[in-house]
């Protein structure tokens, strides 16, 4: 897992719910190396809580949520200071968002890689593109073309033109 950059008055450079989704990811994937003594496999599995709990886990995601409906956080130390029933709700919405992240970090990396890539360079530049529900994951990932396949196109069109065979079937 990569370590995240905060910067002084500044949003964070990575996304948080992949922040949080990598964290877990590699606490549940984890298991003691054939070779990995007892203790080290202990310090390490506490690590990785550890890095799970820095991050704030559902909590923080809670915060996020409600600092992007303009709710600063300066007005509550804590959670417990906000509405049962707002807290629920942005619950809800985190929990939903990690679901999106879960499905498109489980897609399948050699077709669907670039876009997460793509993404996070999107939301580098300030720019949001991650999907907030598994339905609006699913459906970027159909219609996803990978750069690969968008050359391939433009070839097939470029032939088309010139009298070729192949490629989309206009018609009359």
């Amino acid at each position: 897992m990569r370590d995240t950059l905060f910067l002084e008055g500044e949003r964070q450079k990575r996304y948080i719910y992949l922040i949080l989704y990598e964290a877990m990811d590699d606490f549940y994937s984890y298991k003691q190396g054939r070779n990995e003594s007892l203790p080290d496999y202990y310090l390490n599995f506490k690590a990785k809580v550890d890095a799970i709990e820095r991050l704030g886990g559902y909590d923080a995601l809670v915060k996020e949520e409600l600092r992007l409906d303009g709710m600063d956080s300066s007005t509550y130390k804590n959670l417990s200071q906000v509405s049962p029933t707002l807290v629920a709700e942005k619950r809800k919405k985190a929990e939903e968002k990690m679901r999106a992240i879960a499905f498109m970090k489980k897609s399948d990396p050699g077709r669907y890689g670039q876009l997460m890539i793509d993404l996070e360079n999107q939301y580098t530049l300030g720019n949001n593109q991650y999907p907030e529900t598994v339905t609006r994951a699913y459906n970027l990932i159909c219609n996803y073309i990978p750069p690969h396949t968008q050359e391939r196109q433009r070839s097939t069109r470029r032939t088309t033109r010139r009298g070729g065979t192949g490629g989309p079937v206009q018609q009359a």
